[in-house]
């Protein structure tokens, strides 16, 4: 795949009047959360309105926080939204070792972004990963962005945006060789838990002997056998985050 051919021109800045100011506009919109969070369409819609101006403020703190403002609503962004998001923000994505890790976090928490940017997320985040940890340097956010760009299970994103598991397969052999129980690479861990868990459905589920692999590493680190065995086997729960339903992906009855 080749490197950029996703980005367009974005029309306008899309960003935050301020650090001090965006967080104040969140914590005033009754609905917002922490994480991932969802907001109803009326509050984003505003929300996005007043982006719209620009910073007001301009600065390298008050952008880290407007990644973070972001990242905290990003369950109520559509997909469109979140596109145009990181169009923005193209040059320092394409940067291996120095793009704003603010910015990563952002990115990993799109989850209704298009298959093919968020495969080429992926790609990329993959080969930072491997330069960084072969030079012992800090990944901890590039691994924790790319759990959640793999996940099988989202948090509420359809299976239209879940990337195919040959992703899954590519993660395992660019990062079988380091050590998963390093405290530089433990988020590794979250990350296969969440990248290769059994869904019961063919087309998104990792092939069972990689399952078992990416399992006994799993095990190797000490990880409960209970979310190991998510991995080896589908196990059926009928808790239900946001549009996944993980009884049994997205298929009715």
């Amino acid at each position: 795949m080749q490197a950029g051919r996703w980005w367009w021109e974005c029309p306008a800045p899309l960003v935050d009047k301020g650090a001090s100011e965006g967080a104040a506009i969140l914590g005033r919109l009754p609905g917002a959360s922490g994480g991932s969070g969802m907001m109803d369409d009326l509050r984003i819609d505003g929300l996005w309105r007043i982006c719209r101006d620009g910073l007001r403020f301009p600065g390298k703190r008050t952008k880290l926080q407007e990644y973070i403002l972001w990242r905290r609503v990003a369950g109520g962004l559509s997909g469109e939204r979140q596109e145009i998001l990181l169009a923005s923000e193209q040059d320092k994505l394409r940067q291996q070792k120095n793009a704003p890790l603010e910015l990563i976090r952002m990115a990993g928490s799109f989850e209704r972004i298009g298959r093919e940017l968020k495969a080429e997320l992926i790609e990329r985040f993959m080969e930072t990963v491997v330069a960084l940890a072969s030079e012992e340097k800090h990944c901890a956010p590039y691994l924790a962005a790319l759990g959640l760009l793999l996940t099988r299970t989202p948090l509420y994103a359809g299976p239209e945006n879940i990337v195919a598991p040959s992703f899954v397969e590519g993660a395992y052999e660019a990062f079988r060789r380091f050590d998963w129980s390093d405290p530089e690479f433990v988020e590794a861990q979250t990350l296969f838990l969440r990248a290769a868990r059994a869904v019961d459905e063919r087309r998104l589920d990792a092939p069972k002997s990689l399952r078992n692999q990416i399992a006994d590493r799993l095990q190797k680190c000490g990880i409960p056998q209970v979310k190991v065995e998510r991995v080896r086997h589908f196990v059926p729960s009928s808790e239900r985050n946001g549009s996944v339903c993980t009884e049994r992906l997205c298929r009715p009855g």
